[in-house]
C-alpha cells in the first residue's frame, strides 16, 4: 500500500464548496494541508454538479469568499453580480481559480481519491486509507476536516449520523443538472417578454433566468405550453415539475439547467437507487431538451453541451454532533455564544409534491436577519480531532435545507480552518475548544477585510 510520508496539519476530506475554502484558509494560516478529492476538480457542486449561480445571502461574506469572487471577476473580466447578492459564475473558471490558489499557497491536492477507512487511536483519527488513482493509499494528519457532504469521514470514524427526514427517513429530491448550448438567448428573452413571462428581467442580456414551475403565474404562457407537452406525451409530469435555467458568464449561448428534479423514489444512500437516479435523470434531460428545441424560440440550433459529473444531492447524511440545530433556532433567529457562521437562506426542502413543499416551512428572513450556526454543530463527542463543514453538519432535516447553500458552506469551511489553527496553537482538541473564544476570533478575523 502506498503511503504519503508527510504528516499534515490538516487533512481535508472533500474539495468541494466548503472543503476548498477550508483548505485555502488553513494554508493562509500557515498550516500544511492536503485535500482528498474524489473527482478531478475542486469546487464540488459548484463545478462537478454545475450548481450555478450562487444563491443570494444578505449575510456578510468572509474575506476569503470576497477574495475568490474578486479572482473570478478578474479572470472573466466582468462583474458577476447584478442588482442582488446572486453571484453568477462559470464552473470551469471556478475549477481553475480554486486549484491555482491552493497550489500557489503550497497545498497538496490528491485527485481521484476516495476515502475507505479511518484509523482511530485514543479517540483521534491518526490516518485515513484511500483508493487514489486505483491504488490503496494512506494519509496521516493531526486535524481532519470532513467536507465530504455525505459525512463520509464521520461514518468511517464511528461518529453517529442521520439521513432523511425524522418521520420516514426520506431524503430531499435529487437533481441532475446539465448545460444546453447553441441557444439564441436574445431571441429567448424577447419571446418570453411577449409571452407574459415576468419571473425576471427579460431585458438584461447578461443575467437571465428561464423558469417553469406549475401554477406560478410569473411563468406566463409557459404554463400552457409545458402542460400541452405533458398532455401529448412529449413530457411527463415529473419532467415539468421544476425547470430552471441560468445564463453563464463567458459562455455565450449556453444556459445551465437546474434540473431535471428526479422523482423521489430512492434513498441516495442506496447504491442501486443512486445509479437508477442517474439513468432516470439522463432520460429526463433528453425529453426536456427535445421539447425545448421543438417548441421554444431560441432553442432551434441548441445542443446538449454537457451533463453534470455529479448528481445534485441536496441532503444525504448528517452527523449527530454536540448540538443539533433545529426549527426553533431557525424561527427565533437564534444567536449562540459559540456561533461561528451566519445563515439566512429559507427552509428549502425539495419534494415531489408542490403543495407539500410550500407547507414545509413559510418563515423567511428579511434582509439583515440571520441565525448563527454554533461550533458544537461541527464537532462530535466521539472523535477529538474531527470537524465537519458543509451540508452534513448536525441539524434537523428541515434546517439542513437552509444551511446547505454555497455561501454558508464556504463560511463554515473558513471557520473550520480557524478551529484547526486554534487547536494547534493551544493544544486543545477540536471537540473540546471553547466555542466562545472561537466565535470572537471568527468575528474579528473572518468577516473583516484584509
Amino acid at each position: 500500500m502506498s503511503k504519503i510520508e508527510q504528516i499534515y496539519d490538516v487533512v481535508v476530506v472533500g474539495g468541494g464548496t466548503a472543503g476548498a475554502m477550508a483548505a485555502l484558509e488553513a494554508l493562509k494560516q500557515g498550516l500544511s494541508v492536503i485535500i482528498i478529492e474524489k473527482t478531478l476538480a475542486l469546487g464540488g457542486t459548484m463545478t462537478n454538479a454545475l450548481v450555478t449561480p450562487m444563491m443570494p445571502t444578505y449575510v456578510e461574506n468572509t474575506h476569503l469568499t470576497k477574495h475568490i469572487k474578486a479572482l473570478l471577476e478578474a479572470y472573466e473580466g466582468k462583474k458577476l453580480t447584478k442588482d442582488s447578492p446572486v453571484v453568477w459564475f462559470n464552473p470551469e473558471t471556478v475549477k481553475y481559480v480554486m486549484e491555482k490558489e491552493i497550489l500557489d499557497c503550497g497545498g497538496t491536492i490528491l485527485y481521484d481519491a476516495t476515502l475507505t477507512e479511518a484509523q482511530i487511536k485514543e479517540g483521534s483519527i491518526v490516518e485515513v486509507t484511500l483508493l487514489a488513482a486505483n491504488q490503496p493509499c494512506r494519509v496521516k494528519g493531526r486535524h481532519f476536516i470532513d467536507c465530504s457532504g455525505d459525512a463520509a469521514l464521520a461514518k468511517a470514524a464511528g461518529i453517529p449520523t442521520r439521513s432523511g427526514n425524522e418521520t420516514d427517513g426520506k431524503n430531499q429530491a435529487v437533481s441532475f443538472r446539465f448545460e444546453i448550448g447553441g441557444i439564441d438567448i436574445s431571441t429567448l428573452r424577447n419571446w418570453c417578454k411577449n409571452e407574459a413571462y415576468t419571473f425576471n428581467d427579460c431585458l438584461n442580456d447578461q443575467f437571465f433566468e428561464f423558469v417553469h414551475v406549475p401554477n406560478n403565474p410569473a411563468c406566463g404562457n409557459l404554463l400552457e405550453i409545458f402542460e400541452a407537452g405533458r398532455k401529448n406525451g412529449e413530457l411527463t409530469a415529473a419532467d415539468i415539475r421544476y425547470v430552471q435555467a441560468f445564463s453563464i458568464p463567458a459562455k455565450p449561448g449556453v444556459m445551465s439547467f437546474n434540473g431535471p428534479q428526479l422523482p423521489n423514489d430512492h434513498a441516495v444512500t442506496d447504491p442501486l437507487g443512486f445509479s437508477q437516479y442517474v439513468s432516470t435523470g439522463r432520460a429526463m434531460q433528453r425529453r426536456l431538451f427535445q421539447f425545448l428545441k421543438k417548441h421554444i424560440p431560441g432553442f432551434e440550433q441548441a445542443y446538449i453541451a454537457q451533463e453534470a459529473r455529479m448528481l445534485g444531492v441536496r441532503e444525504s447524511c448528517r452527523i449527530v454532533g454536540q448540538y443539533v440545530l433545529d426549527e426553533a433556532d431557525y424561527i427565533a433567529r437564534r444567536k449562540f455564544d459559540d456561533g461561528i457562521a451566519r445563515a439566512d437562506w429559507y427552509v428549502d426542502v425539495h419534494t415531489d409534491d408542490l403543495e407539500v413543499e410550500k407547507e414545509h416551512f413559510k418563515v423567511k428572513y428579511d434582509p439583515g436577519e440571520y441565525y448563527e450556526i454554533p461550533y458544537r454543530c461541527l464537532v462530535s463527542h466521539e472523535v477529538k480531532n474531527y470537524i465537519a463543514a458543509g451540508r452534513h453538519i448536525s441539524t434537523t432535516f428541515k434546517v439542513q435545507s437552509s444551511v446547505r447553500i454555497q455561501f454558508t458552506c464556504q463560511n463554515m469551511g473558513v471557520a473550520a480552518a480557524y478551529a484547526c489553527k486554534y487547536s494547534k496553537e493551544t493544544n486543545i482538541p477540536l471537540n473540546q475548544i471553547d466555542g466562545k473564544a472561537l466565535k470572537a476570533l471568527c468575528l474579528k478575523e473572518i468577516y473583516t477585510e484584509r
